[in-house]
Formats: structure tokens, C-alpha cells, sequence
């Protein structure tokens, strides 16, 4: 599977290392992946997790050409899977991807302050460009779940980000024991 996203970021912050995580992940799993991003900042850290990007920059929502022109990228691309990354970027981005005749528009969430009671353009495209909205924590579900016309639980997952934490490599006694910690103190 091919999987293109776009982040319209200028900044290298949380988002933007998510979406370039999953990229990543994706990447090692043997699917073909490219971030377009607005920023040479963002380009870079994402190459430095091993993503490859492009600068494609997207800017405010009265900018239509950006759309055509990110449509054309897209159809030249041909992804399976189009990942928007950046919430005020979502209509321009889903608009785009749907022009070029991408299969799947997914929207990802990262922050709680990007809600679709933003305004019509966000519901509109919620409800009419994008397949799935994928958030990162349950209490930010219901109120995409709301906006979307259909209002198709299956439609908004939630994804948990969460840290990888290695199994330990000692059993806790021993490590109390090294430590001098006796066995019901609390640590």
C-alpha cells in the first residue's frame, strides 16, 4: 500500500512528529509512504526518522489553486491512502485528495483543540471528503462522531498514542534487592 500524508505545519511539534511516526511505522511494515509538508523543518526531521518527503505547501482556506495544485500531485502519485495531518489544513488537503481520486481520506487528530464546531467548512468536509477521523483519545470521539452527517461510529477510531516500553529485562525482587529496597516498600 502506498500511503501519502500531508502536514501543513511550520514548526516541528508533537503533531507533526506523530504523523511522521506513523509514517515510519508504516514504512516498516512494508508499505511505500511520503510526507508533503509546507515546511523544510519538517521535512527534514521527518527524513531524519528515515520518511521521505516533498514540500507541498498548502496555505489558508480561500486558497483553492493549493488544492488543484496538491490534486495534481496526487494524481501523479497515485497513493492508496491519503493521511491529513494537520486539522486547519483539512479542507484544502481532503479537497485536493478527493479531486485527484484518492481512495481513502483519513483525518488525523492529535490535539483537543481542534474540533469540528470550529466551523461549517470543517463539518462539511468532515461529513463529505474525508472516510475515517482518527483521534488519539476517547473524549475527543463523540464530538466528531456528532459533526459527521452520517454519524457512522465506525467512521471515528481512537488510536492511543502511547509510549513502547520494553519488557524488563530483571525480575522486580532482584532489582529491589541490588538496590537495597525492602520487598513491601513502596517505590
Amino acid at each position: 500500500m502506498f500511503v501519502v500524508a500531508h502536514n501543513g505545519a511550520r514548526i516541528w511539534g508533537g503533531a507533526e512528529r506523530a504523523t511522521a511516526l506513523l509514517l515510519a511505522g508504516l514504512q516498516g511494515r512494508g508499505h511505500r509512504v511520503l510526507l508533503l509538508c509546507n515546511a523544510e523543518l519538517v521535512a527534514r526531521h521527518a527524513e531524519e526518522l528515515g520518511v521521505p518527503t516533498r514540500i507541498c505547501r498548502l496555505g489558508g482556506a480561500g486558497m483553492f489553486p493549493h488544492a488543484v495544485r496538491l490534486a495534481a500531485v496526487l494524481r501523479r502519485l497515485r497513493p492508496d491512502a491519503f493521511i491529513v495531518g494537520t486539522f486547519r489544513k483539512l479542507f484544502l488537503a481532503a479537497l485536493g485528495a478527493r479531486l485527484a481520486g484518492v481512495p481513502r481520506v483519513v483525518q488525523r487528530i492529535g490535539l483537543e483543540t481542534d474540533r469540528p464546531a470550529r466551523g461549517l467548512r470543517y463539518r462539511w468536509a468532515l461529513g463529505h471528503l474525508v472516510d475515517a477521523v482518527v483521534v488519539n483519545a476517547e473524549a475527543m470521539r463523540a464530538a466528531f462522531l456528532a459533526a459527521a452527517p452520517r454519524r457512522d461510529p465506525a467512521r471515528v477510531l481512537t488510536l492511543y498514542h502511547g509510549p513502547r516500553v520494553a519488557p524488563p529485562s530483571r525480575a522486580a525482587d532482584e532489582v529491589r534487592r541490588e538496590l537495597g529496597i525492602p520487598p513491601g516498600a513502596m517505590v
